[in-house]
């Protein structure tokens, strides 16, 4: 016979395990729907970023581990979905410009100023550039470095779960032992029923025997089989109940063991490699830009001894046109103090009539004197010429918009600020070297509308043709700058020439192409 107390306990306990039944398939419906969110955005089928989709993830995962670690307390109808903000970098692109003055006509020393002012600066935006990317590249660090602890904080958090889920299958394995150890008790109790239906029948038969019990006997029958048919039911619904903690044991242990674990170890491990691979990433990108800087170093360094050299020939050059200039004013106050004394002779022959064949001869031998010098003084001044070195310097002032026909020279530089030796001709566009040397070449164009281009600086050796240089307009205001230094044989081509045809390109008239010996050889 089962007591009031023992169907009670055994009526609490299946209310409990419907309970957590409910919860389970609560949280199995929440895991569904973000798993197929997932799949339909590794489909295409979601828009979401990558960054959304990613944290509504995390955020699912977190929240349903915290559901199964206490899915008791855990309200069904809660939704805490967590987004976060998008992390904008907006790159930072700076356009160079180069300085410019008006009255840099008949001087190299403001080139120099200008290509020391320049480097200067790239320097300071290459510095500026450099402390960005390190505050990048730390921002991002300590990004995988909380991104980190917090999956470390989940396998904390997972392995709780699964201690705490273990110890939850252990008590209701002991919980369902107690309830088999009732059911077996319950079943001893139903095996002792037959001898006491013995003993019944034999009190009725004593009953029978006696004719005074039969209204007894009726009521103790009537008895008899009200009570086998409730043994019979409370056996019936204890097997039921039985088998179904069996099956639903069954399933929880499966999922918990295979599903679940899975999963949750599968995802931990590719959140792991994605975290490797972005650090590694990172540590590439940082040695690729520690390259790069080092590299654009070198190369400033490198216009910088080229254009203190240039300031240095510039200055010895400077210093022989000085010497040759004071020279032929020596010579010309030579000559003003001879033809003073040769006034004064005039004026004293004119005094003088009788002396007057004299002072013709004189006045011949004089002019002869002073015709030599004549010609000496062109001789010095041709020479001075010759001793110069060659250099040009060509600006365009048309402001027009100009077209350029692919693989044609360029003739626009119709402005010419410096032509020493006459190298250049505005008319083909060429510059020809007249002595064998090395020569720096420099070519700067801007442009004031939106064209892309490319111009090419050409040398021509022995009709051979070669590449020695590119620039490259790409945008409105945009400055392309380009300085080499060539060896050049006597008589060697160099000139500009398109890449593509240009229709209607509007240039700067600050624009100019330059070449300068640099040394004879």
């Amino acid at each position: 016979m089962k007591t009031p107390r023992q169907i009670k306990a055994i009526t609490s306990q299946l209310e409990v395990l419907d309970e957590l039944k409910e919860h389970l398939e609560c949280l199995i419906a929440d895991v569904n729907t973000a798993t197929s969110r997932g799949t339909s955005w590794i489909d295409d089928s979601d828009s979401h970023s990558f960054e959304e989709m990613n944290q509504y993830l995390t955020n699912e995962t977190s929240r349903c581990l915290r559901r199964c670690r206490n899915p008791m307390n855990f309200d069904l109808h809660s939704n805490s979905a967590e987004h976060s903000d998008e992390a904008k970098i907006t790159v930072l692109n700076t356009n160079n410009c180069s300085s410019r003055d008006d009255n840099s006509d008949d001087s190299y020393e403001i080139l120099f100023n200008k290509l020391d002012s320049k480097h200067s600066k790239e320097i300071e935006d290459l510095k500026l550039k450099s402390l960005e990317q390190d505050k990048l590249i730390k921002s991002t660090l300590k990004q995988l470095k909380e991104k980190d602890s917090k999956v470390k904080y989940e396998l904390q958090e997972a392995s709780k779960f699964m201690s705490s889920l273990q110890s939850q299958l252990s008590e209701l394995v002991v919980k369902n032992n107690e309830q088999i150890n009732e059911v077996f008790s319950i079943t001893e109790t139903l095996r002792d029923l037959p001898q006491e239906v013995a003993d019944q029948k034999e009190r009725l038969d004593s009953f029978l025997r006696a004719e005074d019990a039969e209204d007894k006997f009726d009521e103790v029958m009537k008895q008899q089989r009200d009570t086998q048919r409730k043994m019979n039911r409370k056996y019936a619904c204890l097997s039921k109940l039985v088998k179904d903690s069996e099956t639903e044991l069954t399933h929880l242990q499966t999922f918990i063991s295979s599903d679940t674990m899975t999963d949750i170890k599968q995802r931990l491990t590719d959140q792991e490699t994605y975290l490797k691979r972005m650090e590694r990433k990172y540590k590439e990108i940082d040695e690729k830009n520690r390259n790069r800087y080092e590299d654009m170093d070198a190369q400033i360094q490198a216009n910088n001894e080229l254009a203190s050299s240039l300031h240095g020939h510039f200055k010895s050059l400077q210093s022989k046109v000085s010497k040759e200039i004071s020279d032929t004013k020596l010579l010309i106050d030579s000559l003003e103090t001879r033809n003073s004394e040769i006034t004064e002779q005039l004026s004293n022959y004119k005094s003088h009539n009788q002396e007057l064949n004299e002072v013709k001869t004189k006045m011949i031998s004089l002019e002869s004197e002073n015709l030599k010098l004549s010609k000496d003084v062109a001789a010095l001044l041709k020479r001075s010429l010759r001793d110069a070195w060659p250099a040009c310097r060509m600006q365009i002032d048309n402001s027009d918009k100009l077209s350029f026909k692919k693989g044609t020279i360029l003739t626009c530089f119709n402005s010419c600020l410096l032509n020493i030796g006459n190298c250049y001709n505005r008319n083909t566009g060429i510059f020809k070297a007249p002595c064998k040397g090395l020569y720096l070449c420099s070519l700067m164009l801007e442009s004031d509308n939106r064209m892309a281009t490319q111009f090419i600086i050409y040398e021509r050796k022995g009709g051979n043709e070669a590449v020695k240089g590119s620039t490259h307009t790409n945008s409105h205001q945009s400055i392309a700058c380009i300085v080499t230094v060539l060896e050049l044989n006597q008589a060697d081509e160099v000139y500009i020439k398109s890449l593509n045809d240009i229709e209607r390109i509007k240039f700067n008239r600050f624009s100019y192409f330059l070449c300068v010996l640099l040394q004879q050889m």
